[in-house]
């Protein structure tokens, strides 16, 4: 299931969604070396900043990487992932 909607209300103020759904899979194979992460919900809100005709794009993310990584590993992919969608969002947004 994918879908992407506008709402509008009558404050004129636009809120996008989209939404997803996956399937989980169980898998009775084990790999040594390898964990399995989860993702639990999450999603992105954009909304117009008040007096203004710039958004503020919100992301809720709840990921569960599992396993014995180190923190500062796990800080350092994040922040860089997240860096890297900023990016690629900004330069889709320029085209």
């Amino acid at each position: 299931l994918l879908c992407l909607c506008n709402c509008w209300t009558d404050s004129s103020v636009c809120l996008f969604t989209w939404c997803s759904s996956g399937v989980s899979v169980e898998h009775d194979e084990q790999r040594a070396g390898l964990v399995r992460g989860f993702n639990h919900p999450c999603g992105w809100f954009c909304v117009p900043a008040q007096d203004s005709d710039l958004s503020v794009l919100t992301g809720y993310i709840q990921t569960e990487l599992r396993g014995m990584l180190p923190q500062p590993a796990v800080d350092t992919a994040m922040a860089s992932g997240l860096l890297h969608f900023y990016s690629d969002l900004r330069r889709a947004l320029n085209t």
